[in-house]
């Protein structure tokens, strides 16, 4: 069964209630309905669109036919979101490279330290005013849990929001940086910057030629303040529609990233959350800093 349909199963609240009952151990029809203000029937509808899905599978014990997990039917869910982490983690060192690099060039190169130094420390500030939200630091990178299914991510460059927006849209600084983990290679980048513009990349495996791709529409760009895109992954089962919105905010001399993501549910926000994405993603903002 493709992520697709997985997804779909998973999308709503009492089915994913079911799956985290049956998480604990099988369970009868009965036994499942209990927790819930619905009808057994009800119930066994919800079940089987999970059995649809080969999430769940049913066996006969007497008269007793209780419900269980299909264990191999999260093993797509946990490749693909490894997948997500390892190229998070590999692009955004790159970034933060590229970004370095750019900085190594330029006059604001003096004054990286004490700016480095002036951003963390308003980090950790931000961070001591957030206690009534979910929020995760790691180093210049945090990341919030605004609601069930939205995370925000911020981030702090020592460059301008020029050069950092640019880095997003210009696919020949694309190239440099969105490459996933070692020993991949980007043979496809294409970038129409525009609203209603396309966005397709094409990642290949080095090594066995193996590959995915992404693709994306672009909603708004407004230079150097925001871009708003649509994006999904094809591994090669096509994944939900993620829905991102990036701000690039004057901070000092330097610029304030904000990147709020928004995903078809709270299941699969954890479990991105749950794959040390946040690691990655602090690494690849660092190759962003060696081209800006």
């Amino acid at each position: 069964m493709s992520l697709q349909h997985t997804f779909a199963a998973l999308a709503d609240p009492t089915r994913q209630a079911i799956v985290a009952l049956l998480a604990r151990g099988e369970a009868t029809v009965n036994e499942l309905a209990a927790p819930f203000p619905i009808s057994q029937p009800a119930i066994s509808r919800h079940l089987k669109v999970l059995e649809k899905a080969g999430l769940i599978e049913r066996r006969v014990d007497g008269p007793r036919r209780p419900c269980r997990l299909v264990r191999s039917a999260l093993d797509p869910i946990d490749e693909w979101l490894e997948m997500l982490r390892k190229g998070v983690e590999a692009n955004y060192n790159r970034l933060d490279a590229l970004l370095a690099a750019a900085a190594d060039q330029g006059p604001q190169r003096t004054d990286e330290t004490k700016t480095n130094t002036t951003l963390n420390e308003h980090n950790l500030k931000r961070t001591q005013t957030m206690s009534n939200e979910s929020t995760t630091t790691m180093n210049k990178l945090e990341i919030t849990r605004k609601s069930p299914n939205v995370a925000v991510i911020t981030r702090r460059f020592g460059a301008s929001p020029e050069r950092v927006y640019d880095a997003h849209v210009k696919k020949e600084l694309i190239a440099q940086w969105v490459l996933g983990p070692d020993g991949w290679s980007m043979p496809v980048c294409e970038v129409d910057a525009r609203p209603g513009g396309s966005i397709r990349y094409e990642w290949r495996n080095d090594a066995d030629g193996s590959g995915f791709s992404l693709t994306g529409e672009f909603e708004v760009l407004e230079r150097p303040h925001r871009i708003v895109h649509v994006e999904r992954m094809h591994l090669p089962d096509t994944t939900p529609d993620n829905h991102v919105e990036t701000t690039f905010e004057p901070d000092g001399d330097g610029t304030l990233l904000t990147m709020r993501m928004t995903v078809p549910s709270a299941e699969v926000l954890e479990a991105m959350l749950a794959t040390g994405m946040t690691d990655g993603m602090e690494l690849s903002f660092q190759r962003l800093e060696g081209i800006v």
